[in-house]
Protein backbone atom coordinates (compact mmCIF):
# COMPACT_ATOMS: atom_id res chain seq x y z
CA UNK A 1 0.00 0.00 0.00
CA UNK A 2 1.64 3.25 -1.09
CA UNK A 3 0.50 6.88 -0.92
CA UNK A 4 2.35 9.76 -3.38
CA UNK A 5 1.94 13.31 -2.03
CA UNK A 6 4.04 16.13 -4.00
CA UNK A 7 5.47 18.99 -2.28
CA UNK A 8 6.89 21.97 -3.74
CA UNK A 9 9.71 23.98 -2.21
CA UNK A 10 13.23 22.95 -1.36
CA UNK A 11 14.77 22.72 2.05
CA UNK A 12 17.79 24.07 3.18
CA UNK A 13 19.11 24.47 6.97
CA UNK A 14 16.31 24.15 9.67
CA UNK A 15 15.93 24.59 12.84
CA UNK A 16 14.06 21.45 14.92
CA UNK A 17 11.75 21.46 17.99
CA UNK A 18 12.77 19.17 19.91
CA UNK A 19 10.30 18.56 22.48
CA UNK A 20 7.11 16.54 21.71
CA UNK A 21 5.16 18.66 24.49
CA UNK A 22 4.30 22.04 21.21
CA UNK A 23 0.69 21.52 19.51
CA UNK A 24 2.21 20.01 16.27
CA UNK A 25 4.56 17.17 18.17
CA UNK A 26 1.88 15.98 20.67
CA UNK A 27 -1.05 15.65 17.62
CA UNK A 28 1.96 13.50 16.00
CA UNK A 29 2.17 11.27 18.94
CA UNK A 30 -1.75 11.30 19.20
CA UNK A 31 -2.15 10.11 15.46
CA UNK A 32 0.88 7.48 16.00
CA UNK A 33 -1.37 5.89 19.01
CA UNK A 34 -4.26 6.02 16.63
CA UNK A 35 -2.42 4.12 14.14
CA UNK A 36 -2.47 1.01 16.62
CA UNK A 37 -6.42 0.90 17.01
CA UNK A 38 -6.84 1.93 13.24
CA UNK A 39 -3.84 0.74 10.87
CA UNK A 40 -5.25 2.51 8.09
CA UNK A 41 -4.22 5.54 9.83
CA UNK A 42 -0.42 4.89 9.11
CA UNK A 43 -0.72 6.81 5.82
CA UNK A 44 -1.17 9.86 7.56
CA UNK A 45 1.11 8.89 10.38
CA UNK A 46 3.91 8.54 7.14
CA UNK A 47 2.65 11.69 5.93
CA UNK A 48 3.47 13.89 8.98
CA UNK A 49 6.55 12.12 9.67
CA UNK A 50 7.98 12.89 6.56
CA UNK A 51 6.81 16.61 6.70
CA UNK A 52 8.34 16.86 10.55
CA UNK A 53 11.55 15.58 9.15
CA UNK A 54 11.41 17.64 6.23
CA UNK A 55 11.62 13.92 3.62
CA UNK A 56 10.53 13.15 0.53
CA UNK A 57 9.60 9.47 1.20
CA UNK A 58 8.89 7.41 3.40
CA UNK A 59 8.89 3.27 4.32
CA UNK A 60 7.56 1.27 7.52
CA UNK A 61 7.84 -2.50 7.17
CA UNK A 62 8.93 -5.79 8.67
CA UNK A 63 11.32 -8.12 7.07
CA UNK A 64 11.00 -10.47 4.86
CA UNK A 65 7.24 -8.62 4.12
CA UNK A 66 6.43 -7.46 0.58
CA UNK A 67 3.42 -5.81 -0.23
CA UNK A 68 2.13 -9.24 -1.97
CA UNK A 69 2.90 -11.71 1.04
CA UNK A 70 1.88 -9.58 3.63
CA UNK A 71 3.41 -8.26 6.92
CA UNK A 72 3.80 -4.69 7.63
CA UNK A 73 4.35 -2.80 4.52
CA UNK A 74 3.54 0.82 3.97
CA UNK A 75 5.13 3.79 1.86
CA UNK A 76 4.87 7.52 1.74
CA UNK A 77 5.85 9.12 -1.21
CA UNK A 78 7.22 6.48 -3.95
CA UNK A 79 4.88 6.02 -7.06
CA UNK A 80 2.70 3.10 -7.15
CA UNK A 81 4.37 1.95 -10.58
CA UNK A 82 7.80 1.90 -8.75
CA UNK A 83 6.31 -0.39 -5.46
CA UNK A 84 7.31 -3.83 -6.99
CA UNK A 85 11.17 -2.50 -7.79
CA UNK A 86 11.34 -1.15 -4.39
CA UNK A 87 10.64 -4.29 -2.93
CA UNK A 88 12.78 -6.23 -5.12
CA UNK A 89 15.53 -3.40 -4.13
CA UNK A 90 14.51 -3.88 -0.05
CA UNK A 91 15.09 -7.49 -0.24
CA UNK A 92 17.89 -8.13 -2.66
CA UNK A 93 20.35 -5.21 -2.76
CA UNK A 94 19.43 -2.97 0.15
CA UNK A 95 23.49 -1.68 0.50
CA UNK A 96 21.91 0.05 3.79
CA UNK A 97 20.63 -2.85 5.82
CA UNK A 98 23.58 -5.06 4.66
CA UNK A 99 25.77 -2.24 6.43
CA UNK A 100 23.69 -1.62 9.23
CA UNK A 101 24.03 -5.60 9.60
CA UNK A 102 27.53 -5.91 9.38
CA UNK A 103 27.70 -3.04 11.94
CA UNK A 104 25.00 -4.61 14.62
CA UNK A 105 23.20 -1.98 14.48
CA UNK A 106 19.47 -3.55 14.34
CA UNK A 107 19.23 -3.13 17.71
CA UNK A 108 15.72 -1.76 19.10
CA UNK A 109 15.73 2.64 19.48
CA UNK A 110 18.88 2.78 16.78
CA UNK A 111 18.45 6.04 14.80
CA UNK A 112 21.11 5.60 11.38
CA UNK A 113 21.25 7.59 8.55
CA UNK A 114 23.08 6.90 5.63
CA UNK A 115 26.54 8.36 6.34
CA UNK A 116 26.65 6.64 9.86
CA UNK A 117 26.36 3.39 7.66
CA UNK A 118 28.73 4.16 4.72
CA UNK A 119 30.76 7.04 2.47
CA UNK A 120 28.44 8.20 0.02
CA UNK A 121 30.53 7.36 -2.57
CA UNK A 122 30.22 4.14 -2.02
CA UNK A 123 26.70 4.23 -1.78
CA UNK A 124 26.63 5.77 -5.37
CA UNK A 125 28.33 3.18 -7.03
CA UNK A 126 25.67 0.22 -5.50
CA UNK A 127 23.20 -1.53 -7.56
CA UNK A 128 20.58 -0.47 -5.34
CA UNK A 129 21.38 3.05 -5.89
CA UNK A 130 21.72 2.91 -9.80
CA UNK A 131 18.96 0.40 -10.27
CA UNK A 132 16.41 2.14 -7.84
CA UNK A 133 17.36 5.13 -5.86
CA UNK A 134 18.80 7.40 -7.91
CA UNK A 135 16.01 7.11 -10.09
CA UNK A 136 14.02 8.03 -7.81
CA UNK A 137 15.40 10.81 -6.68
CA UNK A 138 16.09 9.05 -3.03
CA UNK A 139 19.68 9.38 -2.09
CA UNK A 140 19.69 9.58 2.36
CA UNK A 141 17.98 8.05 4.44
CA UNK A 142 17.41 8.02 8.29
CA UNK A 143 16.72 4.69 9.86
CA UNK A 144 14.29 3.74 12.85
CA UNK A 145 15.13 0.70 14.39
CA UNK A 146 11.32 -0.15 16.01
CA UNK A 147 11.77 -3.61 16.49
CA UNK A 148 14.72 -6.32 16.38
CA UNK A 149 12.77 -9.43 15.35
CA UNK A 150 13.89 -11.27 18.75
CA UNK A 151 10.73 -11.17 20.67
CA UNK A 152 7.70 -13.02 19.06
CA UNK A 153 5.49 -12.14 17.66
CA UNK A 154 7.21 -8.63 16.64
CA UNK A 155 9.49 -9.18 13.29
CA UNK A 156 12.11 -6.73 12.66
CA UNK A 157 11.12 -3.69 11.69
CA UNK A 158 12.08 -0.50 10.69
CA UNK A 159 10.60 2.51 9.79
CA UNK A 160 12.79 4.97 6.83
CA UNK A 161 12.61 8.61 5.85
CA UNK A 162 13.94 9.26 2.79
CA UNK A 163 15.59 12.53 1.15
CA UNK A 164 16.21 13.31 -2.31
CA UNK A 165 18.92 14.64 -4.07
CA UNK A 166 18.45 18.30 -3.54
CA UNK A 167 17.81 17.90 -0.18
CA UNK A 168 20.34 18.85 2.46
CA UNK A 169 21.91 15.37 4.67
CA UNK A 170 20.34 14.11 7.31
CA UNK A 171 22.09 15.69 10.47
CA UNK A 172 22.17 15.27 14.19
CA UNK A 173 19.10 17.22 14.80
CA UNK A 174 16.96 14.96 12.84
CA UNK A 175 18.21 11.97 14.90
CA UNK A 176 17.70 13.42 17.77
CA UNK A 177 13.69 14.28 16.84
CA UNK A 178 13.45 10.83 15.56
CA UNK A 179 14.63 9.59 19.04
CA UNK A 180 11.94 11.18 20.35
CA UNK A 181 8.80 9.58 17.78
CA UNK A 182 10.80 5.96 18.25
CA UNK A 183 9.41 4.50 21.02
CA UNK A 184 5.82 5.76 20.32
CA UNK A 185 6.08 4.17 16.62
CA UNK A 186 7.47 1.16 18.25
CA UNK A 187 4.85 0.49 20.97
CA UNK A 188 2.29 1.48 18.36
CA UNK A 189 3.39 -1.31 15.56
CA UNK A 190 3.53 -3.74 18.51
CA UNK A 191 -0.01 -3.37 19.60
CA UNK A 192 -1.16 -3.84 15.59
CA UNK A 193 0.97 -6.88 15.73
CA UNK A 194 -0.70 -8.10 18.93
CA UNK A 195 -4.15 -7.80 17.34
CA UNK A 196 -3.01 -9.39 14.33
CA UNK A 197 -2.11 -11.78 16.66
CA UNK A 198 -5.28 -12.45 17.86
CA UNK A 199 -7.64 -12.20 14.55
CA UNK A 200 -5.03 -15.11 13.09
CA UNK A 201 -5.89 -17.59 16.09
CA UNK A 202 -9.46 -16.78 15.35
CA UNK A 203 -8.94 -17.53 11.51
CA UNK A 204 -6.91 -20.54 12.65
CA UNK A 205 -9.13 -22.15 14.76
CA UNK A 206 -12.24 -21.28 12.84
CA UNK A 207 -14.28 -20.76 15.63
CA UNK A 208 -17.70 -20.30 14.85
CA UNK A 209 -19.64 -17.77 17.65
CA UNK A 210 -22.81 -16.05 17.74
CA UNK A 211 -22.12 -12.04 17.67
CA UNK A 212 -19.43 -11.10 20.04
CA UNK A 213 -19.50 -7.59 20.66
CA UNK A 214 -15.84 -6.93 21.62
CA UNK A 215 -15.50 -4.18 24.38
CA UNK A 216 -12.01 -2.72 24.64
CA UNK A 217 -10.75 0.02 26.28
CA UNK A 218 -7.16 1.54 27.28
CA UNK A 219 -6.17 3.13 29.82
CA UNK A 220 -3.16 4.23 32.36
CA UNK A 221 -2.17 3.27 35.30
CA UNK A 222 -4.58 5.66 37.63
CA UNK A 223 -7.42 4.58 35.92
CA UNK A 224 -7.73 7.37 32.91
CA UNK A 225 -9.27 6.32 29.83
CA UNK A 226 -7.17 6.78 27.06
CA UNK A 227 -8.96 5.25 24.29
CA UNK A 228 -12.42 3.30 24.43
CA UNK A 229 -14.12 1.66 21.12
CA UNK A 230 -18.27 2.00 20.72
CA UNK A 231 -19.05 -0.95 22.54
CA UNK A 232 -17.09 -0.08 25.52
CA UNK A 233 -18.66 3.19 25.56
CA UNK A 234 -22.12 1.68 26.01
CA UNK A 235 -20.58 -0.28 28.75
CA UNK A 236 -19.60 2.98 30.88
CA UNK A 237 -22.78 4.92 29.84
CA UNK A 238 -24.77 2.05 30.96
CA UNK A 239 -23.19 2.80 34.93
CA UNK A 240 -24.52 -0.45 35.89
CA UNK A 241 -21.31 -1.94 37.47
CA UNK A 242 -18.71 0.34 35.68
CA UNK A 243 -18.76 4.11 35.54
CA UNK A 244 -16.46 7.09 34.63
CA UNK A 245 -15.94 9.49 36.69
CA UNK A 246 -13.64 12.59 35.56
CA UNK A 247 -12.01 10.28 33.10
CA UNK A 248 -11.22 7.58 35.59
CA UNK A 249 -12.67 4.21 35.38
CA UNK A 250 -14.55 3.09 38.82
CA UNK A 251 -16.34 0.07 39.78
CA UNK A 252 -19.75 0.41 41.50
CA UNK A 253 -19.38 -2.18 44.08
CA UNK A 254 -16.62 -1.13 46.86
CA UNK A 255 -15.16 -5.10 46.79
CA UNK A 256 -14.68 -4.63 43.32
CA UNK A 257 -13.80 -1.17 42.95
CA UNK A 258 -10.72 -1.78 45.37
CA UNK A 259 -9.41 -5.17 42.93
CA UNK A 260 -10.01 -3.01 39.83
CA UNK A 261 -7.77 -0.18 40.83
CA UNK A 262 -5.12 -2.36 41.81
CA UNK A 263 -5.66 -4.17 38.18
CA UNK A 264 -5.06 -0.65 36.92
CA UNK A 265 -1.76 -0.02 38.74
CA UNK A 266 0.45 -3.39 38.66
CA UNK A 267 -1.04 -4.14 35.25
CA UNK A 268 -1.59 -8.23 33.87
CA UNK A 269 -4.10 -9.89 36.11
CA UNK A 270 -6.15 -13.43 35.27
CA UNK A 271 -9.92 -12.45 34.22
CA UNK A 272 -11.96 -10.83 36.91
CA UNK A 273 -15.67 -10.33 37.45
CA UNK A 274 -17.39 -6.75 38.29
CA UNK A 275 -20.71 -6.94 40.17
CA UNK A 276 -24.02 -5.04 38.25
CA UNK A 277 -26.74 -3.58 41.10
CA UNK A 278 -28.67 -3.87 38.82
CA UNK A 279 -28.73 -7.83 39.34
CA UNK A 280 -27.93 -8.44 35.80
CA UNK A 281 -25.02 -11.11 35.08
CA UNK A 282 -21.59 -9.56 35.92
CA UNK A 283 -19.39 -8.42 33.62
CA UNK A 284 -16.19 -10.56 33.40
CA UNK A 285 -12.93 -8.41 32.20
CA UNK A 286 -10.11 -9.65 31.01
CA UNK A 287 -6.95 -7.45 31.23
CA UNK A 288 -3.96 -7.13 29.04
CA UNK A 289 -0.93 -5.33 29.73
CA UNK A 290 0.92 -3.04 27.88
CA UNK A 291 4.77 -3.42 29.08
CA UNK A 292 6.86 -0.64 28.49
CA UNK A 293 10.49 -0.26 28.04
CA UNK A 294 12.04 0.35 31.07
CA UNK A 295 14.07 2.99 29.58
CA UNK A 296 11.37 4.44 27.79
CA UNK A 297 10.59 8.11 28.50
CA UNK A 298 7.17 8.81 30.96
CA UNK A 299 4.44 9.47 28.78
CA UNK A 300 0.68 10.35 29.43
CA UNK A 301 -0.51 9.45 26.36
CA UNK A 302 0.65 6.06 26.52
CA UNK A 303 -1.85 3.07 27.30
CA UNK A 304 -0.48 0.79 30.12
CA UNK A 305 -3.35 -1.66 30.24
CA UNK A 306 -6.06 -2.74 27.48
CA UNK A 307 -9.33 -4.04 29.38
CA UNK A 308 -11.77 -6.54 27.26
CA UNK A 309 -15.17 -6.40 28.83
CA UNK A 310 -17.86 -9.14 28.57
CA UNK A 311 -21.13 -8.99 29.21
CA UNK A 312 -22.99 -11.93 28.96
CA UNK A 313 -26.43 -10.66 28.98
CA UNK A 314 -26.13 -8.95 25.60
CA UNK A 315 -23.70 -11.41 24.28
CA UNK A 316 -24.81 -14.83 23.31
CA UNK A 317 -22.60 -17.81 24.65
CA UNK A 318 -20.20 -18.87 22.56
CA UNK A 319 -20.93 -22.10 20.27
CA UNK A 320 -18.13 -24.04 21.55
CA UNK A 321 -18.53 -27.10 19.35
CA UNK A 322 -15.83 -26.41 17.01
CA UNK A 323 -14.17 -25.32 19.95
CA UNK A 324 -14.62 -28.79 21.26
CA UNK A 325 -13.91 -30.76 17.65
CA UNK A 326 -10.22 -28.47 17.44
CA UNK A 327 -9.25 -29.73 21.02
CA UNK A 328 -11.09 -32.51 21.25
CA UNK A 329 -13.07 -31.78 23.94
CA UNK A 330 -15.65 -34.09 25.92
CA UNK A 331 -19.25 -32.80 26.40
CA UNK A 332 -18.64 -32.48 29.62
CA UNK A 333 -14.93 -30.34 28.97
CA UNK A 334 -16.73 -27.93 26.45
CA UNK A 335 -19.88 -27.48 29.35
CA UNK A 336 -17.34 -26.92 31.73
CA UNK A 337 -15.99 -24.19 29.47
CA UNK A 338 -19.06 -22.72 28.88
CA UNK A 339 -19.27 -22.31 32.32
CA UNK A 340 -16.07 -20.42 32.94
CA UNK A 341 -17.07 -18.01 30.23
CA UNK A 342 -20.22 -17.02 31.96
CA UNK A 343 -18.96 -17.19 35.48
CA UNK A 344 -15.12 -16.08 35.04
CA UNK A 345 -13.31 -18.51 37.79
CA UNK A 346 -13.10 -22.13 39.14
CA UNK A 347 -14.19 -20.22 42.41
CA UNK A 348 -17.22 -18.92 40.70
CA UNK A 349 -18.24 -22.44 39.33
CA UNK A 350 -18.47 -23.22 42.89
CA UNK A 351 -20.36 -21.18 44.16
CA UNK A 352 -23.25 -21.04 41.34
CA UNK A 353 -23.70 -24.77 40.00
CA UNK A 354 -24.03 -28.06 41.87
CA UNK A 355 -20.80 -28.70 40.64
CA UNK A 356 -18.14 -29.89 43.39
CA UNK A 357 -14.98 -28.88 43.66
CA UNK A 358 -12.79 -32.25 42.64
CA UNK A 359 -15.00 -32.54 39.33
CA UNK A 360 -14.39 -28.85 38.70
CA UNK A 361 -10.65 -28.69 39.29
CA UNK A 362 -10.32 -32.09 37.14
CA UNK A 363 -11.85 -31.17 34.14
CA UNK A 364 -10.58 -27.51 34.34
CA UNK A 365 -7.32 -29.45 34.48
CA UNK A 366 -7.93 -31.88 31.59
CA UNK A 367 -9.23 -28.66 29.35
CA UNK A 368 -5.76 -27.15 29.75
CA UNK A 369 -3.65 -29.75 29.03
CA UNK A 370 -5.72 -30.05 25.76
CA UNK A 371 -6.04 -26.72 24.87
CA UNK A 372 -2.11 -26.58 25.85
CA UNK A 373 -2.80 -23.28 28.22
CA UNK A 374 -1.05 -23.26 31.60
CA UNK A 375 -4.02 -21.16 33.74
CA UNK A 376 -7.66 -20.39 33.82
CA UNK A 377 -6.20 -16.75 32.72
CA UNK A 378 -4.99 -17.75 29.69
CA UNK A 379 -8.25 -20.03 28.72
CA UNK A 380 -10.16 -17.51 29.16
CA UNK A 381 -8.70 -15.36 27.00
CA UNK A 382 -8.28 -18.04 24.19
CA UNK A 383 -11.79 -18.28 24.33
CA UNK A 384 -12.95 -14.54 24.72
CA UNK A 385 -10.03 -13.14 22.48
CA UNK A 386 -10.52 -15.79 19.93
CA UNK A 387 -14.45 -14.52 19.45
CA UNK A 388 -13.25 -11.08 18.46
CA UNK A 389 -14.02 -10.32 15.13
CA UNK A 390 -11.50 -8.14 13.05
CA UNK A 391 -10.71 -5.31 15.03
CA UNK A 392 -11.52 -2.55 12.55
CA UNK A 393 -15.27 -4.09 12.38
CA UNK A 394 -15.70 -3.11 16.03
CA UNK A 395 -14.45 1.00 16.35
Amino acid sequence: MGLHIVREGTVGEQQYETSLAGSRGGDLVADIYEAALRPSQWAIVLDRLVARLKGNAAALRTFDATPETGGMWLTHGIESGAQEEFARCFRTCNIWEARADALGMFKPGTVVTSDMLLPHSELRASECYRDFLRPNDLQDVLGLVLHDGMTPPMPRTVLSIFRGHRQARFADADVTLAREYLPHLARSVEMNFRFAELRRREAINSLSFTPFAPALAYFRRDGALLEANRAAESVFAERDGLTLVDGRLTANVPRDNEFLQRVLQMGDSPPFRIERPSGKLAYIAVPVALRADALDPPDARRPDLALFLHDPEVTAEPKLNVLARIYRLTPSETRMVQALVLYGSAKSIFRNTDLNRNTVRSQLKSVLRKTGTNAQAELMRLVLTSAVPKYASAE
